[in-house]
């Protein structure tokens, strides 16, 4: 794209200057040497765009989604980057082997964060996002007759059939064996067959952490929700509580796993690993969002575990090196490609962005001014919208740029962290099945 920005630039600077002698040339003929060009970009820089999705579609969802000026800027912006997120990552690749950059790359910073879900409001329409239900505790309805014959009324009593007792068996063999889609599907069917047994609570979670394995964790955090939300026992809704928030955070999902974990951990809890524990993994989360103060706050408050002050402290002296991880202003990255666009992409650790910046919108710039030199207003108009276009994404790029560059060291730093200390989340069910322990290695 680099290459097709260049080409449509001198394209234009040579329908702005007229042959010796001869008088300007008429808008027509450069209009027609514009539509040339576009032809000639499209064919080469189509289908082989190396980005995926491509750097049209990437403009049209920017637009879309953040007006016609923003999004103009945000779509030249991706003109000027390459192969790399920042200076410290590169971008994945496709199955085809296309770079991965999709807008979100560019615009998180911009983006709403979730909402926590121990206290997010409900969906004003259920239609829209009905509450998650579980075949456990759905009567067979009143008035509906008697069952068929292919089936038996789900047990409320605490003993448990001999059907429940197999099915909670083979969920755990298959759990073992790590076929977890089958597993999540025989722990369903107890809770179906013997809701109210003493191994209710341990078959949730299990059905949970089977889902979250099989990589679908939001359908575990819906289950998950419909325990917090209707469980009797509270050892039973705070272990589900943890939960939540372990499986969030095992799926990177850091920002929605930080406030179940802190509202297990200040809950008083009589199910899970206990508040102290909760609290560790909680610094880990705040680490990974950003928040330095409140994993300091939460590390603070595991200390009064006298067991965890230990590994509490080596934690809070490895986080340190997260408040020591590089950092690059976006605001001095902005204004110093407001000064000479590209200068910022520099200062932010990419200069071959900070180049081409350069190039073009010096390109841009001499092509408007020898539109006008050469009496051809019109042109000279549509060149300045291009070069105001490019000139706004050069600093909208830059700003980005040193985001990603901060994002990218804090990440890093708290991978080094997390390594160094090796945490080993094992889910041991206590017996009784309303607890879940937790065990970590420092």
């Amino acid at each position: 794209m680099r290459l097709a920005a260049s080409f449509l630039a001198l394209a234009v600077a040579a329908a702005a200057r007229p042959s010796r002698g001869a008088e300007p040339e008429r808008p027509p003929e450069a209009a027609r040497l514009l539509l040339s060009g576009y032809a000639l970009l499209s064919r080469l820089d189509g289908p082989r765009c190396p980005h995926r999705p491509s750097c049209a579609a990437y403009a049209r969802e920017a637009v879309t989604r953040h007006g016609l000026v923003l999004g103009g800027f945000i779509g030249v912006s991706r003109l000027l980057r390459g192969e790399r997120s920042s200076a410290l990552r590169l971008l994945p690749r496709a199955a085809d082997g296309g770079i991965l950059d999709p807008l979100e790359e560019a615009t998180f910073f911009l983006e709403a964060p979730p909402r926590s879900e121990a206290t997010a409001a409900p969906n004003p329409d259920p239609s829209a996002n009905p509450p998650p239900v579980s075949v456990a505790r759905v009567p067979w309805p009143a008035g509906a007759g008697p069952l068929p014959p292919t089936l038996t009324a789900p047990s409320t009593s605490t003993s448990t059939p001999t059907a429940a007792t197999d099915a909670l068996g083979f969920a755990d063999w298959l759990y073992a064996r790590g076929d977890l889609d089958r597993a999540a599907g025989e722990y369903e069917r107890y809770l179906f067959l013997a809701p109210g047994s003493a191994d209710a609570g341990r078959a949730e979670l299990q059905a949970a952490r089977a889902l979250a394995g099989a990589g679908k964790t939001d359908a575990a955090a819906s289950a998950l929700r419909a325990v917090v939300a209707r469980a009797a026992d509270p050892a039973r809704r705070d272990a589900a509580l943890f939960e939540l928030g372990r499986i969030r955070f095992a799926a990177g999902d850091a920002a929605r796993a930080a406030p179940a974990l802190a509202a297990y951990a200040e809950g008083d809890p009589r199910g899970g690993p206990g508040a102290g524990r909760a609290r560790l993994l909680l610094a880990l989360a705040l680490l990974r969002t950003g928040d330095l103060a409140g994993a300091d706050r939460a590390l603070e408050a595991a200390r009064t575990d006298a067991s965890l002050a230990p590994a509490a402290d080596d934690l809070r002296r490895a986080a340190a090196e997260v408040a020591d991880a590089p950092h690059r202003s976006p605001l001095a990255a902005g204004l110093l490609s407001a000064a000479v666009p590209g200068l910022g992409h520099a200062y932010a650790g990419d200069p071959g962005a900070g180049a081409a910046a350069l190039a073009l919108n010096g390109l841009f710039l001499w092509a408007t001014m020898e539109a006008f030199r050469k009496g051809q207003p019109a042109l000279g108009i549509v060149l300045a919208g291009a070069e105001s276009l490019w000139y706004g994404g050069a600093i909208f790029g830059a700003v980005s740029e040193a985001m990603r560059f901060n994002r990218d060291a804090q990440a890093l730093a708290v991978k080094r962290v997390e390594d160094r200390f090796r945490w080993v989340i094992d889910v041991a069910p206590v017996p009784g099945g309303a607890t879940a322990g937790v065990t970590g290695s420092f």
